[in-house]
């Protein structure tokens, strides 16, 4: 191709995301952000969308110069001369997704083009309740049924002591909303019972 018109970029994010409780020194880890950088500023395309967890653009990579630097000081460095760059963290149930999902999402276009990247961004939208998306499913009784019309519609299986946490739960509530503290999720841990956080 003479030109290319977009470069979508998504490197894994082992050593950003805050599932990840084993992570140690993730600085070259991180660095995969940078080889997108760099396959960017070789390619030049119209346009570029980078996308990956909240705290994406604080995290710490080794950049091409061998300095660590937070990743944001990492994308202005290598492509703020060709590109104009918008960074914004957006819940993508907002935007279409069927699931909350908070992530930072970066558009940069090309200088030349006159484009300016917040003009990118898709349109913000009311989030779809469960009712909205899944309604019209037909209602499963036993625990493990799998509906004969569509393998990915089932009653996922779970440990019977957690039918406490949901049972008195109104629409639109979640198993951190319970008042009586029995309810709400947890786990054992050498016999002391230990709250789970309620983070995604």
């Amino acid at each position: 191709l003479d030109e290319v018109t977009a470069v979508i970029a998504t490197p894994p994010c082992q050593g950003m995301s805050v599932a990840n409780h084993k992570k140690g020194d993730e600085s070259k880890r991180n660095s995969l952000v940078v080889a997108s950088l760099e396959l960017i500023r070789q390619i030049k395309p119209k346009f570029f969308v980078l996308e990956n967890v909240k705290a994406f653009l604080t995290t710490i990579c080794t950049d091409l110069d061998g300095k660590d630097k937070k990743i944001k000081e990492a994308i202005n460095v290598n492509l703020g001369c060709l590109y104009d760059i918008e960074f914004k963290v957006l819940n993508f149930k907002n935007y279409g997704a069927n699931s909350s999902r908070t992530r930072t999402l970066v558009i940069g276009a090309r200088k030349d083009l006159g484009i300016l990247p917040e003009t990118l961004y898709p349109v913000y939208r009311k989030e779809k309740t469960l009712r909205d998306i899944i309604s019209d499913l037909p209602s499963l009784k036993e625990m493990g049924e799998i509906w004969d019309k569509d393998i990915f519609h089932y009653f996922r299986r779970y440990s019977p002591e957690m039918r406490r946490w949901l049972e008195l739960l109104k629409e639109g509530q979640s198993a951190f909303d319970n008042e009586d503290k029995s309810r709400l999720p947890h786990y054992y841990r050498n016999g002391e019972i230990i709250y789970t956080k309620n983070g995604n």
